[in-house]
């Protein structure tokens, strides 16, 4: 792959004139004069995203394409902004959560992303976190809802987990029924048909020049990974792809979304995903 300076125009041109592309580059404000350091706090160190293969399971969903905002659209929460903390792993868990909750209701209440970043002690807070034990401890002792404890680790501080909600009053936590892991196009789309489910990935370099359509990685060094709620799946002009809601604003992407190539495991997406149980 074609590696240069991290974060400049030259970059972007590069991309965009690489025949074929299927998404469109441009420089985001957000990332604008920053270093690959500060870059990395938007992210999760590799160590946090499965790199094992898994056994695939045959795709037996002939549905060409769906999506969450049209399936459940009372379910379909604002896009949250996890900023300078690396707690994609606590905003990707609690959300598909919410949703789930809410698929099975018809009713969205937002849960707290920031209990589970103060409170897992088998996680690293705004240093990162793995999945697994994320969806244990929505299992084992849940999250109170978003009013109740606001998110407040935006500069990067994970601060001590609480005893109360930000008013004082007393919590009432919700607590999954456990979860699925899931491997696969096949194992993720039946289960994206109960409601969006969280997913993992790795990030290359060229993923942070994202602005729109079907993302690819083209060009750049691995630099962490990142962790998403996938909402759907559909195919455009003969490319299939993944629909996934990130935690970078609404500024960001397709109003804070972005599609990912389906079926080749782009990015390792494809290798492991949880399916939190309501």
């Amino acid at each position: 792959m074609l590696t240069l300076p991290f974060y400049d125009v030259s970059f972007q041109y590069l991309l965009n004139s690489i025949p074929g592309l299927t998404f469109e580059a441009r420089m985001n404000p957000m990332f604008n004069n920053a270093s690959i350091t500060q870059i990395k706090h938007f992210l999760l160190p590799s160590k946090y995203i499965s790199h094992q293969s898994s056994n695939i399971s045959p795709d037996n969903i002939r549905l060409k394409q769906f999506d969450s905002r049209l399936a459940w659209p009372n379910c379909t929460p604002k896009i949250r902004n996890q900023e300078l903390c690396g707690s994609c792993w606590a905003f990707s868990a609690v959300n598909s959560f919410s949703d789930r909750l809410c698929v099975k209701s018809n009713t969205y209440s937002a849960l707290s992303e920031q209990f589970l970043i103060s409170c897992d002690q088998y996680n690293e807070g705004c240093e990162g976190g793995y999945l697994k034990n994320a969806n244990q401890f929505l299992q084992r002792t849940g999250v109170p809802s978003l009013n109740c404890v606001q998110y407040v680790s935006g500069g990067g501080e994970s601060f001590i987990c609480p005893v109360k909600c930000d008013d004082g009053n007393e919590m009432e936590l919700q607590t999954s029924k456990g979860f699925k892991v899931v491997f696969g196009e096949g194992q993720m789309k039946e289960n994206i048909l109960k409601g969006p489910i969280q997913v993992q990935f790795a990030v290359y370099q060229d993923f942070m020049y994202y602005y729109k359509g079907i993302y690819q990685h083209m060009a750049g060094n691995e630099i962490g990974g990142h962790a998403v709620v996938a909402i759907g799946w559909g195919i455009d002009r003969g490319t299939p792809y993944w629909i996934c809601r990130n935690s970078w604003g609404a500024e960001w992407g397709e109003n804070g979304y972005f599609r990912i190539t389906r079926g080749n495991n782009e990015c390792e997406i494809e290798t492991e995903a949880f399916a939190v149980q309501v």
